[in-house]
């Protein structure tokens, strides 16, 4: 029975406010009015959907929302408050964010964001401690799963696209089977996950249609939680 369970959100919307668009003149006249930098801003699609049409990659861009609703999902978890839970993000900008066990993070989305512009622009918070909260690694997805394929026995992705199994099924495949289980969930409004299949030895999915992502990972932690009193009782 694993210890420790490791959670990767990977490809997240979260990023500061990209500097490329800064040729667009409605957007310099933007920072002009509110008198900030770009690396002032978190990308919001609420208050920036105006200027983001021709960035590539859309449907993964401007949702802080998300990773920040998967974020509370973990860290109000019982395994979370049992201290058996690592979280990571990975950006779409290719930044590992790793989160100490003991974060409490700001529960108001406005709040979290100004926490992440502290983070991108110091690498960890709080800045000068010798534990931080939070450190950033510039670290893509792929070098990522190098590291993790050689650290985890078992790798799962959640997806719609992957098979979708009963909660209790996929509790014991990550209860029962390994010692140190990874598993990825994609942080973004719509899309999917390119990760090279040997990286992955599961794609699983929860239920037959598509489910917002703070639902995915809340289902999943309380089935892993459930199963494993189940067995300690009937031991």
């Amino acid at each position: 029975m694993p210890h420790v369970y490791t959670i990767l959100v990977a490809d997240s919307s979260l990023e500061t406010f990209p500097s490329e668009l800064l040729s667009n003149l409605p957007v310099r006249n933007f920072f002009r009015k509110i008198k900030k930098k770009p690396s002032d801003i978190i990308l919001d699609s609420n208050y920036h959907s105006r200027f983001m049409s021709n960035l590539p990659n859309l449907s993964k861009r401007g949702r802080p929302d998300i990773p920040h609703l998967a974020l509370l999902a973990c860290f109000g978890s019982l395994l979370s408050q049992d201290r058996r839970l690592r979280v990571f993000i990975h950006t779409i900008n290719d930044l590992i964010i790793e989160f100490h066990p003991s974060i409490r993070l700001p529960k108001n989305l406005d709040r979290f964001k100004g926490l992440m512009i502290q983070l991108f622009k110091e690498g960890r918070v709080p800045p000068l401690s010798d534990e931080p909260l939070l450190t950033l690694h510039p670290q893509s997805l792929t070098q990522f799963l190098i590291s993790a394929r050689e650290k985890h026995d078992l790798i799962v992705e959640f997806s719609q696209k992957g098979d979708v199994l009963p909660s209790r099924e996929y509790a014991y495949l990550l209860s029962s089977r390994c010692s140190n289980p990874l598993l990825i969930f994609g942080g973004f409004s719509h899309g999917h996950l390119n990760i090279d299949s040997k990286f992955v030895d599961y794609r699983l999915s929860i239920y037959p249609h598509g489910l917002e992502l703070f639902s995915v990972i809340s289902h999943v932690l309380a089935s892993l939680y459930n199963f494993e009193e189940e067995q300690n009782v009937n031991l």
